[in-house]
């Protein structure tokens, strides 16, 4: 059995942590907009439709209730807190500000749709930033604008709530960065505030450029670090993270880089996330696949398979038949010195395709 770093790079003519944040225990501050939000639920209920049975306390606790819900259920524990301060003295592993906006206009004749967006930013307990997770939902009234009534916008706002909460959550289960800091501190490697992210962090891992995006640009990255029977592939998670920043600097979108790690890269996922990409990179301006992890080649057939964290295998060929046919150019690496003394050494064999494939491979 061998590490594995598979690299696939396409361009065609036509122009996604769960489990592994059950460990981190977080405490929960909200920010400015949140009460702010809050407050103006309250009011513009209270105000504006008073046939409402206590409007006021029931939009606003749903909206307190299912915001704090999507950020804190993936974890352990959540503690809610008065201040950031207070994360460290409350034995919380890592800190989320959670900022909202939900609003309506005051007057009736105005009003359009309801509008809900929710803002999380996780930060370590020295308060450097992990990651920042938003999600909006805008629900318009399907009546019309001459017959609709208060109640519509307020059927209407929830739908908008629990749209926008349940993209925050699956968000946040499929952070890369919660996904890598949880791995940092359940190793014992984070033995004091910021050690965790100071490990995650450094000019190659981060892009720090922006390139304008590309809207059709797609991507399949996996990084399989810690496998389910104990097995180890090391640092193959932070190279697919690395790879995925960079991509996102070079003008892929962040919704369009279909992302595989730990739990979330079994079988049956990564198969699925082969299956979306095939199906994107039919229009696709540009494409690219990427596996970080290990590898079992058959002795009888010399056919490689990539492990998936589950242990099922997907043949390196299904991979490679993923990528779009044409215009496609494939990369494949088999450079064992170049991992360095601590990773075992790579194997991989594929196909280039396309009319200007390349091929690099190591000493």
């Amino acid at each position: 059995m061998t590490a594995a770093w598979l690299l696939v790079l396409g361009a065609v003519s036509a122009a996604t942590g769960g489990d592994t944040l059950k460990g981190l225990d977080l405490a929960l501050y909200h920010g400015q907009g949140m009460r702010d939000s809050m407050r103006f639920l309250m009011d513009y209920y209270r105000d504006e439709a008073p046939y409402l049975v206590r409007p006021d306390v029931d939009n606003a606790a749903r909206f307190l209730l299912a915001a704090d819900a999507a950020v804190s259920r993936p974890f352990g524990s959540a503690k809610n807190l008065e201040s950031v301060e207070e994360a460290a003295r409350a034995g919380a592993d890592l800190v989320a500000v959670l900022d909202a906006q939900a609003g309506f206009k005051r007057d009736l004749r105005l009003e359009k749709r309801a509008r809900v967006a929710l803002r999380a930013e996780f930060r370590d307990l020295s308060g450097k930033r992990l990651v920042a997770l938003e999600a909006e939902n805008v629900q318009a009234p399907l009546v019309d604008a001459r017959v609709r009534v208060r109640r519509d916008l307020y059927r209407e706002f929830a739908a908008a709530l629990d749209a926008a909460a349940a993209d925050l959550e699956s968000r946040v289960r499929a952070s890369p960065e919660l996904a890598l800091f949880a791995a940092v501190r359940s190793s014992g490697a984070a033995a004091g505030p910021g050690t965790a992210a100071r490990a995650l962090s450094s000019e190659v891992d981060n892009a720090s450029f922006r390139l304008p995006v590309e809207p059709t640009a797609v991507a399949w990255v996996a990084g399989v670090e810690r496998y389910e029977d104990g097995g180890l592939a090391p640092h193959a998670e932070r190279d697919a993270l690395a790879v995925r920043n960079q991509l996102i600097g070079l003008g892929w979108p962040d919704r369009n880089v279909l992302w595989f790690s730990g739990r979330r890269a079994e079988r049956a996922q990564l198969r699925q996330g082969l299956e979306a990409f095939r199906r994107r990179g039919a229009a696709a301006a540009k494409t690219f696949l990427y596996f970080a992890g290990r590898a079992v080649t058959d002795p009888g057939t010399g056919r490689t398979s990539l492990l998936a964290w589950d242990g099922g295998r997907i043949p390196l060929d299904d991979v490679l038949d993923a990528a779009p046919g044409a215009g496609a150019a494939v990369a494949v690496f088999e450079a064992p010195a170049a991992l360095g003394p601590a990773r075992p050494g790579a194997s991989m064999k594929g196909r280039a395709t396309g009319p200007s494939p390349w091929n690099c491979s190591g000493p």
